[in-house]
């Protein structure tokens, strides 16, 4: 975390971030998503972000501190000039005509908008599984078909006839 800070010129982390890499540790989200979280990426974000924004004729601000970006074309950061513990999250995006825009009021208002987006998407996958196991299930154990009227009653005559001349009961 110190290098990342080096690198990407901020004295300080607002104590939201710091809670987050000690509770998710490092890159703890990555199997749920394709974007960037490893510490060891933070240091090349920013640098990527400022030649990203730069093609726009936007800049980031210098005490900005880059935490994502998605297939390098979205990024998502912080200011850190401040006393402010849970500051407000901001974001580039290329495919947005706005550019530049306050993501959300706070870092934890992120964190908690992330995590119930990866909580539908892994109930959503949960469900997706147990449909295709159901669809595979019925391929290998098809139903017998429906019976006709014409096979019932041929059915119901050798019921009948079986146990009269076998002398069962119905």
């Amino acid at each position: 975390v110190e290098e990342a800070m080096k690198y990407q010129g901020v004295k300080r982390l607002p104590k939201a971030f710091l809670q987050f890499l000690e509770t998710m540790g490092n890159g703890g989200l990555n199997f749920f998503y394709y974007g960037d979280w490893l510490c060891e990426d933070f240091a090349d974000l920013k640098e990527c972000a400022i030649e990203d924004m730069a093609r726009y004729d936007l800049t980031l601000p210098e005490d900005a501190f880059v935490f994502f970006t998605e297939l390098n074309h979205m990024y998502r950061y912080f200011l850190t000039d401040n006393e402010d513990d849970d500051p407000p999250v901001y974001q580039f995006f290329e495919g947005d005509d706005e550019k530049t825009r306050q993501l959300t009021g706070s870092l934890t208002e992120y964190f908690d908008e992330v995590m119930k987006y990866f909580v539908f998407i892994r109930d959503k996958t949960r469900e997706e599984k147990l449909e295709r196991k159901k669809r595979r299930k019925a391929q290998i154990h098809p139903q017998p078909p429906a019976q006709n009227s014409i096979s019932k009653m041929f059915n119901a005559i050798w019921e009948f006839l079986t146990a009269w001349l076998f002398g069962k009961k119905q």
